[in-house]
């Protein structure tokens, strides 16, 4: 026995079964779309397992490498530092990468308190989780509102 119908009209014409259903399976598609499409935007937000409302994901802002001496008296040391900003607020982040005076100021303050330390003051046990501290809340000073939630180093060398 053939895998084939005959049409309706009893012709004698045979129409592939495999052809049904891949015409069926297109019109599936095609009907599953236009349902998509038509529930709006908190649907395909829903969809996709967001919820609408909800809070927009933390943005991440890159700085430039660090490079300064640090302040112990009578030795050359070095520290080389690459800090990220996790910033709470995307529009706030979008606003601390373009504009260059806001990021000059950060990039100050970063500069500033990392070349107060001292060798040891950067090398001892938790030093960097206090110096992720500090340096938070001098971007902040920085910013219109606290919008750096947490700093990451993603290097960091002292010599």
């Amino acid at each position: 026995m053939s895998l084939q119908a005959q049409s309706e009209d009893g012709s004698g014409r045979r129409i592939p079964l495999l052809f049904l259903a891949g015409a069926l399976l297109v019109l599936a598609a095609v009907g599953g779309t236009t349902a998509l499409l038509l529930r709006g935007g908190a649907g395909r937000a829903e969809a996709q397992g967001v919820r609408a409302g909800a809070p927009a994901s933390p943005s991440l802002v890159a700085f430039d490498a660090f490079v300064v001496n640090l302040a112990d008296p009578g030795v050359e040391r070095y520290l080389r530092a690459s800090v990220r900003a996790v910033v709470s607020d995307p529009r706030l982040a979008r606003e601390l990468q373009r504009d260059e005076l806001m990021r000059a100021r950060a990039r100050d303050r970063i500069l500033s308190a990392l070349s107060a330390k001292t060798f040891e003051e950067v090398t001892r046990p938790g030093a960097r989780d206090a110096l992720r501290d500090e340096l938070r809340r001098e971007i902040n000073r920085t910013l219109p509102d606290d919008g750096v939630a947490e700093v990451l180093f993603v290097e960091f060398v002292a010599q």
